[in-house]
């Protein structure tokens, strides 16, 4: 019976280990040839995407460590371009902003859906995203975004 529990431990175990090997991930590729995979570089630790239908755009969330004090979290964009070449496609900071006046919703064009006692925007310091998704808006090409910590 032992024997039986272990057969599909030590099978896990290879699988895992076998998802381990192969060569380090070299320069960033944003144009790889037709059939390679590609990367696109200046992310640090992206948790979630979500695809932005009809912009062109995904939004990424980039998780915050505690360890990795350097490391701040933020919600990113990425433009994906309809054709390859030209320049890399690069991310932009969407949340924090530098440019934000605080972040209070008061500030925003659209109030705030959720916690009615929830007044103020999170901490940049402490932002951490995990999970992302969005949903329509109340106007075209207008998306909510949810961003959970979790």
């Amino acid at each position: 019976m032992t024997h039986i529990r272990r057969y599909p431990a030590i099978v896990g175990m290879v699988v895992l280990l076998g998802g381990c090997v192969g060569e380090p991930r070299g320069d960033c590729q944003p144009w790889p040839e037709a059939g390679k995979l590609g990367t696109i570089c200046g992310f640090e630790s992206v948790e979630d995407i979500v695809g932005v239908p009809d912009d062109g755009i995904v939004l990424l969330s980039q998780i915050r460590y505690p360890d990795t004090a350097d490391v701040t979290g933020r919600i990113s964009g990425l433009e994906i371009p309809r054709r390859p070449g030209g320049d890399a496609p690069k991310p932009w900071p969407l949340w924090p902003r530098t440019d934000m006046d605080g972040g209070s919703p008061a500030s925003l064009a659209y109030p705030p859906v959720g916690d009615p006692t929830c007044k103020t925007a999170p901490n940049p310091d402490l932002f951490s995203p995990h999970g992302i998704d969005i949903r329509p808006g109340p106007r075209p090409h207008l998306w909510q975004v949810a961003v959970v910590a979790h």
